[in-house]
C-alpha cells in the first residue's frame, strides 16, 4: 500500500493497527460496534495521526452499511473480527467489502481457524461456533476461499497457519486470506481445482499488514 491509500478496518478495537497504518500516511477508517472503543481511539490519537484517521461506530456486517464510496477503497482489512460474526453476517460483510472496494482493491482477512486450540471449547451454538467467554466461529479454509470466490473475488493467497498469532498463553491458529476485486467481471470459482498442501491452498504473497508493524495483543 502506498502513501494516501484508502483503508477500512473491520473492528478497530483499541486502535492498535490503526496507529501503524496511519504512520504510513494512509487514509484510515476504523469501524467498531463499540462506541466506547471508538471514543477511546478518538481521544488516544494525536492531531498528526488524526489527519489520516477516522473512527465510526458501525456494524461491518450490517446490510445497510453506508460509507463514502465516491472513490472506492484500496483495502478492507479484518483481523480477528470475522470469527466474531455468524455465517450469514460473514456473507453480508463479504458483500459489503466487494461493494466498497475499487477495482483492484484488496480484502485481507485473518481469523481463528478450526485448528485453533479454542475450537470446541465452550457451548456449541452452531457448526464450528462456540460460546466460551464470548462467541467465536472458527473458519474452515476451503469453505472460506469458496465464499470469497463466489462473491466475485480473485483469491491470491489462502493459508491456514498453526500457532501463527501468539500472545502470552494464547497460541492462535488462523486462516489468512488475501483477495482482490477483479478490474473486470468476476472469474468463475476455481476452488474445486485447487490442491491443498495442508496449510496453503492458494499461493502465499504475504502482507506487511499481517507480518510487520503489528503486535499480537488482546486477541479475541
Amino acid at each position: 500500500m502506498s502513501v494516501g491509500a484508502k483503508i477500512v478496518e473491520f473492528g478497530c478495537g483499541n486502535g492498535r493497527d490503526a496507529w501503524w497504518i496511519a504512520k504510513q500516511k494512509m487514509e484510515y477508517l476504523g469501524l467498531d460496534l463499540s462506541m466506547a472503543a471508538v471514543e477511546q481511539c478518538r481521544q488516544r490519537f494525536g492531531s498528526d495521526c488524526m489527519k489520516h484517521c477516522e473512527f465510526l461506530a458501525e456494524d461491518f456486517s450490517a446490510p445497510e452499511l453506508l460509507l463514502d464510496e465516491s472513490g472506492g477503497y484500496d483495502l478492507v482489512y479484518s483481523r480477528f473480527t470475522m470469527h466474531s460474526v455468524t455465517d450469514d453476517q460473514e456473507a453480508v460483510a463479504i458483500s459489503n467489502t466487494f461493494r466498497l472496494l475499487k477495482p483492484g482493491g484488496r480484502f485481507m482477512v485473518e481469523a481463528r481457524s478450526t485448528r485453533d486450540p479454542r475450537c470446541g471449547v465452550g457451548v456449541r451454538v452452531s457448526p464450528n461456533a462456540y460460546v466460551e467467554t464470548h462467541y467465536r466461529r472458527f473458519l474452515e479454509l476451503h469453505t472460506t476461499v469458496t465464499r470469497f470466490e463466489e462473491a466475485g473475488f480473485d483469491v491470491r493467497s489462502a493459508c491456514e497457519e498453526v500457532r501463527a498469532a501468539m500472545f502470552l498463553s494464547d497460541k492462535a491458529s488462523v486462516v489468512r486470506v488475501i483477495a482482490v476485486k477483479p478490474p473486470q467481471a468476476p472469474r468463475v470459482s476455481n476452488s474445486a481445482n485447487t490442491a491443498s498442501t495442508g496449510e496453503c491452498i492458494v499461493g502465499n504473497d504475504g502482507s506487511k499488514l499481517f507480518d510487520e508493524g503489528i503486535e499480537n495483543t488482546s486477541l479475541q
